[in-house]
């Protein structure tokens, strides 16, 4: 490559190209060398939150009280009122996909709607839905304006809601949506969860699971789970330029969330 670039090159320019070249690749090695400075000190300091939470826990001595120890990002802290222009482009969104899901034959294959039934009926722990309240949707920020909503999930919805009009679907949606939205997010991606139904959901929001929730729903029931939190969201916490310390930390277990003072 470089000699390649050497034969299009003057000689003043071609060793102001290598400069260049140089400079980027110390740069480079500058950022790798920062994230894994961070990655072993964010280890550090989850390990000791953890010794400082199962002492927290008060745990009984013996093996079946071993916790699992879990790391969690955040969701956006703050919420704001949702813009016009924001609520439009979801529209437009949501028009031009009920136009696809409308064209596609009443009972056309789309994802499983068992698999949504059952993830709206699972009931067995309390364990994934505390964990996900703790983390508050860093997994959401995301969803911008279309809320990963495609042609599948609104064929689905329209086979459920037979009476309805594209019109209408797109009304439901629209209706789900609130004044007030957390920054940087979603655009159903409320303080309190998600405004939409898991029925109303994309298949993405209805099957993704981080590593975290993913360790929680294969746990036993009688699981104590250790979680420690930090303050980027799912997409932006390997980033070493943006701060992401702990920010909270919590035992949970099905009988309840015990939090404990972080800082």
């Amino acid at each position: 490559m470089v000699v390649s670039r050497r034969d299009d090159m003057s000689e003043a320019n071609f060793r102001h190209y290598l400069r260049r070249e140089a400079q980027q690749k110390r740069e480079q090695a500058t950022l790798v060398a920062a994230w894994r400075t961070r990655r072993m000190e964010e280890a550090e300091a989850n390990a000791r939150a953890w010794t400082e939470l199962n002492a927290f826990a008060r745990l009984p001595a013996g093996p079946a009280a071993v916790p699992l120890q879990l790391l969690l990002p955040s969701g956006p802290p703050r919420a704001r009122p949702l813009a016009a222009t924001r609520r439009e482009r979801y529209r437009a969104h949501l028009q031009a996909v009920v136009d696809i899901a409308a064209a596609l034959a009443p009972g056309t294959p789309t994802a499983p709607a068992a698999r949504v039934a059952e993830t709206v009926s699972d009931t067995a722990s309390l364990l994934p839905g505390r964990l996900c309240a703790l983390c508050g949707g860093g997994c959401c920020t995301r969803g911008s304006d279309h809320a990963y909503l495609g042609a599948p999930t609104l064929r689905r919805f329209m086979d459920a809601h037979p009476g309805m009009s594209p019109e209408e679907v797109v009304a439901a949606y629209l209706d789900r949506v609130t004044h007030k939205t957390q920054t940087g997010s979603c655009i159903n991606h409320t303080r309190t969860g998600c405004s939409l139904p898991r029925d109303m959901r994309s298949d993405t929001c209805n099957d993704y699971a981080c590593d975290s929730l993913a360790q929680v729903q294969a746990a036993p029931r009688e699981q104590v789970v250790l979680v420690v939190r930090r303050k980027q969201d799912q997409w932006r916490r390997d980033r070493a330029d943006l701060d992401n310390a702990v920010n909270g930390a919590a035992v949970l277990s099905e009988t309840g969330v015990r939090r404990m003072r972080v800082g």
